[in-house]
């Protein structure tokens, strides 16, 4: 073989490898293999991960808020990126300054932020009930549970 056919072999094996990765990045987000990957396998063993899991990304999916809050992510990346890189230490020193700002005020802690929290959480209880009484989200949900090997294997112990 010539230097030659070794690189256009090289060459192929990396476009092969590119295409892969494009496939991979096409596929649906809420698979399992992408979300468990990244999870500890720890957090894994747990016997209703992956129902829980499912479920949030089902309701993360159809929030009314999720598309704004892509938009900010993204512009806010976009817009803190280049001031990150060029002046790093002055990104640390002003998110410590934050963090410090946030222990001495506790906005946690205030009157108004308390009725608010209070609301929320009761908008936000009823908007996860109402997600997870929704069809899909039931028939996902039944979907997973009833796929799940069980770790019974039946070997009496030891």
């Amino acid at each position: 073989m010539t230097t030659i056919d070794l690189a256009l072999q090289r060459l192929e094996a990396s476009r092969a490898a590119i295409r892969a990765e494009l496939v991979d990045l096409q596929a649906p987000a809420d698979t399992s293999a992408a979300g468990d990957a990244a999870a500890p396998a720890w957090l894994t063993a747990l016997p209703l991960f992956d129902t829980v899991t499912r479920a949030l990304r089902l309701w993360w999916r159809r929030h009314p808020a999720r598309p704004v809050v892509e938009v900010a992510s993204d512009a806010g990346e976009r817009a803190l990126q280049p001031l990150v890189r060029k002046h790093p230490l002055a990104s640390v020193a002003l998110a410590m300054a934050a963090g410090a700002a946030m222990v001495v005020w506790r906005p946690w802690r205030s009157r108004v932020t308390a009725a608010v929290w209070a609301g929320l959480g009761a908008q936000l209880t009823a908007g996860l009930v109402k997600s997870l009484l929704h069809p899909g989200t039931l028939s996902a949900l039944l979907g997973s549970v009833s796929r799940r090997p069980s770790s019974n294997t039946g070997t009496p112990p030891s």
